[in-house]
């Protein structure tokens, strides 16, 4: 259960391959090698790994270590704006970078645990995104708000809805999905069956009322997009393990959503630019929170231009770090 996803193990590195020790030849009639030195159980509240012909200790309850919940991997699709990186028509030093870091795509996620695969956003470059990780397949879609560069790929989940031969269920609040409904009305007529559409299967989710797809538990939290009030996401297993909080697109977390947020293993933030913006985090703003919040660690997605990957990263605390396209983060034991 520890090890992620086919469509993710491009991006993982992968440990070397243990040696094969062979036996000597013993000829017959010779005495048999004295037994091999048994260093006998590990020292309690230690466990004993051997890889490579090495012995290595790992300082964790052996119980925890035999008995640890399987990880939450995600992996950052996209990390921009609802422009994208590199802006069109812009030749300012981050958009005409060579560091691909700097080139975002818009802001979505994958993430999976065991055989549990979970998008969140479907925006315009999801066809792209999707390519990129060798997706085959999703069991749901999070969706956060109803923005355009955050749904407005759903028709390109066609192609899973062909391979699976089943419709894709899609979440987000009941205001979100009356847009999805609307914009993507031919999706939902009464219209000849040979016509080529994807199936969307809507289920609309309560703030702060949990559900569960496969392996994941999902907790929607409201947060506020300028005046509008959209989604983030609260995730961990459904039998209990590590957190992830999700939000994108906030300029302000309520108490109640905070106090849910608080202290996960990995903060999924927005910081849109260094400047403040009257619908999204700024760089500094996007700080505070995490300082408020204090999660495991942070990464911040939903950046423009104005935010150049390396020299920002440099300036960051301990524990917060810009994401990516691309990367993947592991929670919990592997």
């Amino acid at each position: 259960a520890g090890e992620p996803p086919e469509m993710l193990r491009p991006y993982m590195i992968r440990p070397p391959a243990p040696r094969v020790r062979r036996r000597a030849m013993i000829p017959c009639g010779s005495p048999a090698p004295p037994p091999r030195h048994d260093p006998g159980p590990p020292p309690r509240g230690f466990v004993r790994t051997q890889h490579a012909a090495s012995l290595q200790i790992r300082a964790m309850p052996y119980t925890a270590y035999m008995h640890a919940p399987p990880p939450i991997h995600i992996m950052f699709l996209g990390t921009g704006t609802s422009n994208g990186v590199p802006v069109l028509g812009c030749t300012c030093a981050v958009c005409a970078s060579a560091d691909p870091c700097d080139a975002r795509l818009r802001t979505s996620a994958l993430v999976t645990c065991g055989e549990t695969t979970v998008l969140i956003d479907v925006g315009p470059d999801f066809r792209q995104q999707a390519l990129r990780a060798g997706l085959r397949r999703v069991d749901a879609v999070l969706l956060t708000h109803a923005h355009a560069d955050h749904i407005a790929g759903l028709d390109d989940l066609r192609p899973l809805n062909y391979a699976s031969g089943t419709s894709t269920r899609i979440f987000g609040d009941a205001e979100t999905l009356a847009i999805v409904r609307e914009r993507f009305a031919y999706a939902f007529a009464e219209t000849t069956a040979q016509s080529s559409r994807p199936a969307l299967d809507l289920h609309e989710t309560l703030w702060f009322t949990p559900f569960t797809i496969g392996t994941l538990q999902i907790e929607p939290l409201a947060v506020h997009h300028g005046t509008w009030q959209i989604s983030a996401y609260h995730i961990t297993l459904a039998a209990g393990g590590p957190t992830l909080g999700y939000v994108t697109d906030a300029s302000h977390i309520p108490p109640a959503t905070a106090a849910r947020l608080a202290g996960v293993d990995m903060l999924v933030l927005n910081a849109l630019r260094p400047d403040p913006h009257p619908t999204h985090f700024s760089l500094s703003e996007a700080l505070v929170q995490v300082a408020v919040l204090a999660p495991g660690r942070a990464r911040l997605v939903h950046m423009n231009h104005s935010i150049g990957h390396a020299s920002t990263n440099a300036a960051l605390p301990p524990g917060v770090a810009l994401a990516h396209d691309g990367l993947v983060e592991t929670i919990g034991v592997v």
